[in-house]
């Protein structure tokens, strides 16, 4: 969100909806599928598609999953056969409540938490690349 000059606002707030919609009745998806159909022996999972975009900018394999409760038991299946999984946590509760939830569910996951109330575009955004690259180890 902006403010009345242009400018992004530290603090975004979404009154009556979330960060992002989608339309009434649509099923949660994996967001970026091509990544976990090419050969990669990581992968990172982030909580949203402006995450995973950011990422994946940053040259590390992602997938975006829309919302901290956009986890379906079936995706799970999708991500055997990788050597780690980094699952990129937004710095705050729910980011980390989401990050843990996912990383029950996948042996091969290491939970890579933001700066307490940032995500991961915020973190680039104001760390640069380099900064995500290093908090993965790549």
């Amino acid at each position: 969100m902006k403010d009345e000059e242009g400018n992004f606002l530290e603090k975004e707030t979404h009154i009556g909806h979330g960060k992002m919609e989608s339309m009434a009745g649509d099923p949660h998806r994996i967001y970026n599928t091509s990544d976990i159909a090419k050969y990669n022996d990581v992968i990172a999972i982030c909580e949203g598609e402006p995450d995973a975009w950011t990422a994946k900018q940053c040259g590390i394999p992602s997938v975006g999953i829309q919302g901290a409760n956009g986890w379906k038991p079936h995706f799970t299946d999708l991500f055997k056969g990788y050597e780690v999984i980094y699952v990129l946590a937004d710095g705050d509760e729910p980011g980390m409540k989401f990050a843990t939830f996912v990383a029950e569910k996948l042996s091969q996951a290491r939970i890579i938490p933001m700066d307490p109330g940032k995500d991961v575009n915020k973190s680039v955004s104001e760390y640069g690349p380099d900064f995500l690259r290093e908090k993965v180890g790549m």
